[in-house]
């Protein structure tokens, strides 16, 4: 999650995200932090839309506490585009 180099490649992030994916709704808070900070820009909207197909009061308090905390735009329009699709259900 750290190698910037994997960003571009077309398997690598995927692959990443699939070892990822289990383990999103056993700790949603830290996978979300996790996907905060890697290099691979793919995976915090892979884990915004799972922590959101979760479809708990626990997941959408995990969402809107990082669309309170953060400052950036990219981030800030996906977590909306989570919570939006929590409250679609």
């Amino acid at each position: 999650m750290a190698h910037s180099e994997d960003a571009p490649d077309h398997n690598q992030p995927m692959m990443v995200w699939c070892a990822m994916e289990p383990a999103v709704e056993l700790d949603m808070p830290s996978a979300l932090g996790l996907a905060t900070s890697t290099k691979l820009p793919q995976l915090f909207s892979f884990t915004v839309r799972r922590i959101a197909a979760v479809g708990t009061q626990p997941a959408l308090k995990t969402l809107t506490d990082r669309l309170g905390t953060t400052s950036d735009a990219a981030e800030r329009k996906e977590l909306v585009s989570g919570i939006s699709r929590f409250v679609g259900k």
